[in-house]
């Protein structure tokens, strides 16, 4: 109906709102998943999905799938807890990244109130797991077995009028089969769902990362996902937190190697937070750069002992200069 639409202004030489335009793509991109998750189906029960196989950095990719979701939606804060060492297996990259969004929209989906969305990426005996954690509308314990079943859709779903066919779950079932590993399932009606999936670690697998990390501490969003925005496009890996709190978590999670920190901040603002760091010993050595947007942010850096100082509103370049300085190196991309 967009497109005719379009269509007929077109033909009555009228103009075309960019919002109309921005409709019809959004609902042809809709078809497009919903023809593709069916193709792939079909490639399932015609044996024909194909698999590649390379090493894939679970965290890498988790950080990855992460930062492309915190800018579509608003109303929830995505939080990625990854494990302290790299978690390699070995598999199709892009299946297992099907895999993740597919369990970060139904996440989003399913909890239509908002709230926090955790990932977690961790390292078991000989094997590794992430994780997706909503507290949402929640599947009845009866029908959590039929779950990846082709086409079933749980009544909480169907009752309250979301959308889907329910294939997203079959067809990362197979996937993760595919790769050796399983599914795990955890939910109550109300409370929210964790899915999670698990997968057999690559016996080498303990080394080292190899982009640089940064914990970004705001709780602004929108100089969170702009900043975070930056770092990954000059080749980093971002953490973020909207609390101290969540942060203090982050840090004792996995260590980082920078930390830039808004001092204030709800819940836990960051003076406490670094405080708090510092107490705990978590984090220790980790070059530190405060946020503020008072004139004298530099007294601030100064009185707690961090490496640097930015007011608000500070320049790109400003910003590289000192992530750069610190990390003492140039970066990966």
């Amino acid at each position: 109906m967009y497109l005719q639409g379009i269509e007929r202004k077109l033909q009555r030489q009228q103009p075309v709102e960019q919002e109309m335009v921005a409709k019809a793509r959004r609902q042809v991109d809709r078809l497009g998943a919903l023809v593709e998750d069916l193709l792939d189906v079909s490639r399932l029960e015609s044996k024909r999905l194909q698999m590649s196989q390379e090493r894939v950095d679970l965290n890498e990719l988790a950080d990855d799938v992460v930062g492309d979701f915190r800018g579509q939606t608003r109303t929830h804060e995505l939080v990625l807890h990854r494990a302290r060492e790299a978690v390699l297996v070995s598999g199709d990259r892009s299946r297992l990244e099907q895999v993740m969004v597919n369990l970060l929209e139904n996440a989003i989906k399913y909890s239509p109130q908002g709230g926090q969305i955790e990932v977690r990426v961790e390292r078991l005996d000989g094997d590794a797991r992430v994780s997706v954690t909503d507290h949402g509308i929640g599947i009845p314990a009866p029908e959590q077995s039929r779950l990846f079943q082709r086409f079933f859709r749980a009544t909480t779903a169907t009752t309250r009028n979301y959308g889907g066919l329910g294939i997203g779950l079959f067809v990362s079932n197979e996937i993760v089969l595919r790769h050796g590993g399983h599914f795990e399932v955890k939910s109550e009606p109300g409370r929210g769902s964790r899915f999670s999936f698990v997968l057999p670690l690559e016996v080498t697998a303990g080394a080292k990362e190899g982009r640089a990390r940064v914990l970004l501490v705001d709780d602004d969003p929108e100089i969170l996902e702009a900043t975070s925005q930056v770092l990954r496009e000059w080749g980093y890996s971002v953490d973020e937190a909207r609390d101290g709190q969540t942060a203090l978590s982050l840090a004792r999670g996995a260590r980082p190697d920078l930390m830039l920190v808004d001092l204030m901040m709800p819940v836990m603002d960051g003076w406490t937070l670094i405080g708090r760091l510092r107490e705990e010993r978590v984090a220790e050595n980790v070059p530190l750069i405060v946020f503020s947007a008072d004139r004298d942010a530099r007294e601030k850096a100064k009185k707690l002992s961090a490496d640097a100082a930015l007011r608000k509103p500070f320049e790109l370049e400003e910003l590289q200069d000192v992530v750069e300085r610190l990390l003492h190196t140039k970066p990966a991309a």
